[in-house]
Protein backbone atom coordinates (compact mmCIF):
# COMPACT_ATOMS: atom_id res chain seq x y z
CA UNK A 1 0.00 0.00 0.00
CA UNK A 2 0.90 3.91 -0.80
CA UNK A 3 2.66 5.24 2.93
CA UNK A 4 3.22 8.95 3.22
CA UNK A 5 4.19 10.75 5.93
CA UNK A 6 1.44 14.10 4.36
CA UNK A 7 -1.78 14.13 3.89
CA UNK A 8 -1.31 16.25 0.48
CA UNK A 9 -1.13 13.26 -2.02
CA UNK A 10 -4.27 11.62 -0.39
CA UNK A 11 -6.50 14.61 -0.78
CA UNK A 12 -9.43 13.89 -3.66
CA UNK A 13 -9.17 15.93 -6.80
CA UNK A 14 -12.25 16.66 -8.67
CA UNK A 15 -11.60 13.77 -11.86
CA UNK A 16 -12.53 10.09 -11.30
CA UNK A 17 -10.97 6.96 -13.07
CA UNK A 18 -11.88 8.82 -16.73
CA UNK A 19 -8.99 10.94 -16.45
CA UNK A 20 -6.61 8.36 -15.99
CA UNK A 21 -3.59 7.74 -18.85
CA UNK A 22 -4.87 3.99 -19.31
CA UNK A 23 -1.66 3.03 -20.77
CA UNK A 24 0.48 4.40 -18.05
CA UNK A 25 -1.51 2.59 -15.32
CA UNK A 26 -0.85 -0.92 -17.18
CA UNK A 27 2.45 -0.19 -18.05
CA UNK A 28 3.20 0.24 -13.64
CA UNK A 29 0.86 -2.66 -13.02
CA UNK A 30 2.91 -4.97 -15.27
CA UNK A 31 6.06 -3.84 -14.25
CA UNK A 32 5.27 -3.60 -10.81
CA UNK A 33 3.58 -7.47 -10.61
CA UNK A 34 6.51 -8.50 -13.00
CA UNK A 35 9.41 -6.83 -10.40
CA UNK A 36 7.29 -8.30 -7.16
CA UNK A 37 6.50 -4.82 -5.88
CA UNK A 38 2.71 -5.87 -6.39
CA UNK A 39 0.30 -8.51 -5.91
CA UNK A 40 -1.19 -9.26 -9.57
CA UNK A 41 -5.22 -9.06 -9.58
CA UNK A 42 -7.27 -11.71 -10.13
CA UNK A 43 -8.24 -9.76 -13.21
CA UNK A 44 -6.65 -6.42 -14.34
CA UNK A 45 -9.05 -3.74 -13.29
CA UNK A 46 -8.08 0.05 -12.44
CA UNK A 47 -10.72 0.74 -10.06
CA UNK A 48 -9.95 -1.99 -8.26
CA UNK A 49 -5.70 -1.23 -8.42
CA UNK A 50 -6.13 2.18 -7.75
CA UNK A 51 -8.44 1.78 -4.53
CA UNK A 52 -6.28 -1.10 -3.39
CA UNK A 53 -3.72 1.38 -3.53
CA UNK A 54 -5.13 4.21 -1.82
CA UNK A 55 -5.09 6.32 -4.98
CA UNK A 56 -8.84 6.56 -5.91
CA UNK A 57 -11.07 7.28 -3.07
CA UNK A 58 -14.97 7.67 -3.45
CA UNK A 59 -14.46 7.71 -7.16
CA UNK A 60 -12.35 10.34 -7.44
CA UNK A 61 -8.42 9.87 -7.86
CA UNK A 62 -6.13 11.42 -4.72
CA UNK A 63 -3.66 13.93 -5.75
CA UNK A 64 -1.08 11.04 -5.78
CA UNK A 65 -3.05 9.30 -8.76
CA UNK A 66 -3.50 12.75 -11.13
CA UNK A 67 -0.25 13.37 -10.57
CA UNK A 68 1.57 10.34 -11.28
CA UNK A 69 -1.34 8.80 -13.89
CA UNK A 70 -3.63 11.58 -15.49
CA UNK A 71 -3.90 12.17 -18.99
CA UNK A 72 -4.14 15.63 -18.01
CA UNK A 73 -0.92 16.50 -18.54
CA UNK A 74 -0.38 18.00 -14.63
CA UNK A 75 3.52 17.81 -15.15
CA UNK A 76 6.22 19.39 -17.31
CA UNK A 77 9.79 18.51 -18.09
CA UNK A 78 12.07 21.40 -20.05
CA UNK A 79 15.62 19.23 -21.03
CA UNK A 80 17.94 20.90 -23.16
CA UNK A 81 21.75 20.74 -24.29
CA UNK A 82 23.88 23.38 -23.71
CA UNK A 83 26.82 23.89 -25.92
CA UNK A 84 28.89 25.11 -23.37
CA UNK A 85 28.99 25.34 -19.26
CA UNK A 86 28.13 28.74 -19.81
CA UNK A 87 24.31 27.57 -21.14
CA UNK A 88 24.12 30.74 -23.19
CA UNK A 89 23.71 28.64 -26.45
CA UNK A 90 21.58 25.61 -26.38
CA UNK A 91 21.75 22.89 -29.29
CA UNK A 92 18.74 21.61 -28.18
CA UNK A 93 15.67 21.98 -25.98
CA UNK A 94 12.28 20.43 -25.51
CA UNK A 95 9.29 20.58 -23.45
CA UNK A 96 6.80 18.03 -22.59
CA UNK A 97 3.58 17.73 -20.87
CA UNK A 98 3.29 14.53 -19.35
CA UNK A 99 1.90 12.49 -15.94
CA UNK A 100 5.00 11.56 -13.45
CA UNK A 101 5.23 8.43 -14.76
CA UNK A 102 5.19 8.92 -18.64
CA UNK A 103 8.02 12.37 -17.63
CA UNK A 104 10.80 9.84 -16.07
CA UNK A 105 10.49 7.77 -19.11
CA UNK A 106 11.12 10.95 -21.33
CA UNK A 107 13.88 12.49 -19.34
CA UNK A 108 15.81 9.05 -18.51
CA UNK A 109 15.99 8.62 -22.92
CA UNK A 110 16.55 12.14 -23.11
CA UNK A 111 19.72 11.89 -20.68
CA UNK A 112 20.51 8.58 -22.35
CA UNK A 113 20.39 9.70 -26.06
CA UNK A 114 22.51 12.53 -25.37
CA UNK A 115 25.51 11.79 -23.49
CA UNK A 116 28.88 10.49 -24.48
CA UNK A 117 29.36 6.60 -25.09
CA UNK A 118 32.50 5.19 -25.72
CA UNK A 119 32.86 1.65 -27.56
CA UNK A 120 34.79 -1.36 -26.70
CA UNK A 121 35.57 -4.28 -28.22
CA UNK A 122 34.64 -7.65 -26.97
CA UNK A 123 36.37 -9.24 -29.19
CA UNK A 124 33.30 -10.57 -31.39
CA UNK A 125 31.27 -9.21 -33.74
CA UNK A 126 29.36 -7.43 -31.23
CA UNK A 127 30.85 -4.15 -29.82
CA UNK A 128 30.14 -3.00 -26.17
CA UNK A 129 28.82 0.11 -25.66
CA UNK A 130 29.00 2.11 -22.26
CA UNK A 131 27.45 5.15 -21.33
CA UNK A 132 29.61 7.96 -19.30
CA UNK A 133 26.99 7.63 -16.36
CA UNK A 134 25.38 4.88 -15.99
CA UNK A 135 21.87 4.50 -17.23
CA UNK A 136 21.13 3.05 -13.55
CA UNK A 137 22.10 6.00 -11.86
CA UNK A 138 20.58 7.99 -14.48
CA UNK A 139 17.20 6.38 -13.69
CA UNK A 140 17.52 6.77 -9.63
CA UNK A 141 18.62 10.46 -10.31
CA UNK A 142 15.50 11.39 -12.32
CA UNK A 143 13.60 8.98 -10.50
CA UNK A 144 14.21 10.86 -7.01
CA UNK A 145 14.01 13.94 -8.93
CA UNK A 146 10.12 13.41 -9.74
CA UNK A 147 9.45 11.50 -6.09
CA UNK A 148 11.04 14.50 -4.07
CA UNK A 149 9.44 17.45 -6.07
CA UNK A 150 7.05 19.70 -4.86
CA UNK A 151 3.42 19.55 -6.75
CA UNK A 152 1.45 22.13 -4.67
CA UNK A 153 2.16 24.69 -7.39
CA UNK A 154 3.25 25.36 -10.64
CA UNK A 155 5.41 22.27 -11.25
CA UNK A 156 8.48 22.20 -13.91
CA UNK A 157 11.04 19.83 -13.82
CA UNK A 158 14.45 20.46 -15.68
CA UNK A 159 17.24 18.35 -17.44
CA UNK A 160 20.21 20.49 -18.51
CA UNK A 161 23.15 18.79 -20.40
CA UNK A 162 26.43 20.63 -20.62
CA UNK A 163 29.88 19.15 -21.98
CA UNK A 164 30.83 18.43 -18.66
CA UNK A 165 27.83 18.02 -16.58
CA UNK A 166 23.78 16.45 -16.25
CA UNK A 167 21.79 19.24 -14.12
CA UNK A 168 18.46 18.02 -12.80
CA UNK A 169 15.93 20.60 -11.27
CA UNK A 170 12.86 19.89 -9.33
CA UNK A 171 10.61 22.62 -7.74
CA UNK A 172 10.91 21.18 -4.17
CA UNK A 173 13.22 21.23 -1.25
CA UNK A 174 14.36 19.02 1.92
CA UNK A 175 12.39 18.54 4.40
CA UNK A 176 13.01 20.66 7.31
CA UNK A 177 15.89 19.56 9.94
CA UNK A 178 18.08 17.66 6.95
Amino acid sequence: LWITTSSWENHKTQYGIEAIDHEALYRFYTTAVSCGRLLPLAKYDEEELLTALGLLIDGKLTNAAFYLFSSKQPVVLKAAIYSTDARINFNDIQRWKDNIFNLIDRGILYISNNIRWRVESSGLAQRIEIPEVPIDAIREIVVNSFAHANYRGETEHEIDITPTEIEIYNPGSFPMNL
